[in-house]
């Protein structure tokens, strides 16, 4: 398997995981938003909120490296 293959599995692989980041994201605003509603605490939700949202910059900062990998070796095979 060459490196452009490798790289555009690793890209699928990384929108996939993004796309259910985001899925997860959606999820836990919609239960702090129903949490809040009936007044319960929501401190732990938040943090758990955070961390997916840091986590999917972390991912995201991924999928743009694997792009940037694509584009060289892209670039390598037109030379």
């Amino acid at each position: 398997m060459s490196d452009l293959e490798t790289e555009r599995r690793h890209l699928a692989q990384a929108r996939r995981d993004i796309a259910e980041g985001e899925a997860r994201i959606r999820h836990q605003v919609a239960l702090l938003d129903r949490l809040r509603a009936s007044g319960q605490d929501t401190a732990c939700g938040e943090a758990l909120l955070k961390t997916f949202r840091e986590t999917l910059q972390s991912w995201t900062a991924h999928r743009d490296l694997i792009l940037g990998a694509i584009a060289r070796l892209e670039g390598e095979g037109s030379s």
